[in-house]
């Protein structure tokens, strides 16, 4: 399992000797990114277990509480996180992020949600219907292109 320790994995290679310094910072500020990027995505993943109620505070990182607002596509609030923890009964509006993934977690109300512009939600109708979130349900949804998403 040693393969698979973050810390385990040799460094890579800095910049050469004999680049220009410019060239060389450049050189080394990338491979460090690399190395950080590298180093999570060989970490083991992180499960949450949530005791009682979920809030926008039980998780850190892109989350955030979203207030529903409006009822209709253009005065729905935006959804801005990775993890939305929406309240209200009124409208969210997802991003235009054709290939972004994020997550809605509905609390005790039913609002609307929308996709962006003239786009749709697979699976609610035409373009511009809405889905109403059941309370109390997370859901995954996924940028199927700059207007269209799918969700579950």
């Amino acid at each position: 399992m040693s393969g698979n320790v973050p810390n385990a994995m040799p460094p890579l290679p800095r910049a050469p000797k004999g680049l220009p310094a410019n060239i060389a910072a450049a050189w080394n500020q990338l491979v460090s990114a690399l190395e950080i990027q590298v180093r999570r995505m060989l970490a083991p993943p992180t499960l949450w277990t949530v005791a009682g109620p979920l809030t926008a505070t039980t998780f850190t990182g892109n989350v955030g509480a979203v207030a529903s607002a409006g009822n209709t596509q253009g005065t729905a609030a935006p959804l801005p996180y990775f993890f939305n923890v929406v309240s209200g009964s009124d409208g969210v509006v997802l991003p235009s992020a054709p290939g972004e993934i994020l997550a809605i977690f509905n609390g005790a109300g039913t609002p609307s949600l929308y996709a962006p512009g003239a786009g749709l939600i697979y699976g609610a109708g035409g373009s511009g219907s809405p889905v109403t979130l059941a309370a109390n349900t997370l859901y995954l949804c996924t940028g199927v292109d700059a207007a269209d998403w799918a969700y579950k």
